[in-house]
């Protein structure tokens, strides 16, 4: 479902970067997850060639890692659940 769900709003904005927001924490994959765990040190996850990779971390540190993104100009799209 979050695979689907990323792939439907990615194509819906391609420039963005897609924070999926489950319970307690903040899910990122593929494209996004890389320039995440970039961006933030989150560990990237799953990065082999024919899977999607995917960080996260806790929605406690949301608006501290928005707060980094923003500055470096990146559009975050939330899909919440």
């Amino acid at each position: 479902m979050l695979l689907q769900d990323y792939q439907k709003y990615k194509s819906e904005y391609p420039d963005a970067i897609i924070w999926m927001i489950l319970n307690n924490y903040v899910h990122s994959f593929s494209d996004c997850a890389i320039l995440t765990a970039k961006t933030l040190k989150t560990p990237l996850l799953n990065k082999t060639k024919d899977k999607y990779c995917f960080t996260g971390f806790p929605k406690t540190e949301l608006h501290e890692n928005l707060t980094k993104m923003i500055v470096l100009n990146h559009r975050i799209v939330f899909i919440t659940y």
